[in-house]
């Protein structure tokens, strides 16, 4: 029978305990190399400033200046004083015999059987020169044949259509022998004249217009 040594199981113990140790130690070895090797940053210590208060501006007053007002439309009639060229026709507009002067005589007669009719009477003079043009006086007797009175009266001035290629303007207006305002329309192809009071249903007013037009010299 063989027999065991004592002690002889306490030398792998041993071993193992240096083993450890030397672990340990080695450890500890690494962690300094690594400490070396890496230094710990230290954050830097921040300094916060407080904002130094300053002066508190006031803003400046702004006055609004007055709003302007609105330019006035072209159509806003205006009283137009220049003396006329030709006076005032003295002609009797209810005498219809005048117009049979100028018709056939089987119609003579046709005027007198619309008597609500506007009746003109025109008179003019033609201006030659290199560029012709007309002056003249209108009177023209008006009836109101609608169910409402009249406030404005409308005429037109075809000389200043882009297809006739002339001009024409209404410098003076009487309605009912008192100077009257002439306002432009459609960009100077007709004018109004504004009635004061209005004109009634089945009334008449005699208006009388001063007038100027160049004529086109090609059409």
């Amino acid at each position: 029978m063989t027999k065991r040594k004592r002690g002889g199981g306490r030398r792998p113990q041993l071993r193992y305990v240096v083993l450890f140790a030397v672990a340990l130690a080695l450890s500890a070895v690494l962690a300094a190399c690594d400490r070396e090797a890496n230094p710990t940053t230290e954050e830097p210590e921040v300094t916060v400033l407080a904002p130094t208060p300053s002066a508190t501006v006031a803003p400046a007053t702004f006055t609004p200046e007055p709003t302007a007002p609105p330019p006035t439309p072209t159509q806003v009639p205006q009283a137009v004083e220049e003396p006329p060229h030709f006076p005032t026709p003295d002609i009797d507009l209810t005498d219809y015999s005048i117009y049979g002067e100028t018709l056939l005589e089987a119609f003579a007669e046709d005027a007198g059987r619309l008597p609500d009719a506007p009746h003109y009477f025109i008179q003019a003079r033609l201006l030659p020169g290199e560029v012709p043009s007309l002056e003249g006086v209108q009177r023209v007797r008006i009836t109101n044949q609608e169910e409402t009175s009249l406030t404005e009266l409308y005429f037109r001035l075809y000389p200043n259509l882009p297809a006739y290629g002339g001009a024409a303007e209404v410098s003076r207006a009487l309605v009912d022998g008192k100077v009257a305002t002439v306002g432009d329309l459609f960009d100077g192809t007709a004018v109004f004249i504004p009635l004061e009071g209005g004109l009634a249903p089945g009334a008449t007013t005699d208006v009388t217009l001063w007038f100027r037009a160049t004529l086109p010299t090609q059409v």
